[in-house]
């Protein structure tokens, strides 16, 4: 009964679309709940429920389609929900990394020691403040790609 309700609300469009799939090679399959696909420019495209058809290793989508740009900073509530709690990962505070040549402590909103090129990509891609990078740089050892997960999370 599900499917001839269904197969009612199918229109002109979708019939001549199924038909141009089947005459091309490409047969319906099932199971699949959601689609996505994430370009080169970090933008993912998503579709739910999606209808597909497959042949060999080529598959048409046929759905409502949903673009996500993942460059885009979070607000802060879906950051609570990724993280699964209430705020930031805990970050270190001053380390014996965080020294300079004569044993005093590193400022934390000191550059020294950090590489410039890394504090301009980091606040870049996370849309930070040099301030913060330079933070979470030193919380993360120096480490880009901690630093940026710490920012962006």
């Amino acid at each position: 009964n599900a499917q001839q309700a269904q197969a009612a609300n199918v229109g002109r469009g979708e019939k001549k679309i199924r038909a141009a799939m089947a005459k091309i090679g490409l047969k319906p399959s099932s199971g699949y709940t959601r689609v996505s696909v994430v370009l080169a420019n970090r933008t993912m495209i998503s579709i739910s429920q999606p209808e597909v058809y497959k042949s060999g290793d080529t598959y048409a989508l046929v759905g409502e389609v949903k673009v996500e740009n993942m460059n885009a900073p979070m607000n802060p509530g879906m950051a609570d929900d990724i993280l699964g709690h209430g705020g930031k990962p805990a970050m270190p505070t001053v380390k014996s990394a965080d020294k300079n040549a004569s044993g005093e402590p590193i400022d934390p909103a000191s550059e020294e020691g950090l590489n410039p090129d890394d504090i301009e990509m980091a606040m870049a891609q996370s849309q930070a403040s040099r301030a913060d990078v330079v933070k979470a740089l030193r919380a993360a050892d120096g480490d880009l790609v901690n630093a940026i997960m710490a920012l962006t999370l």
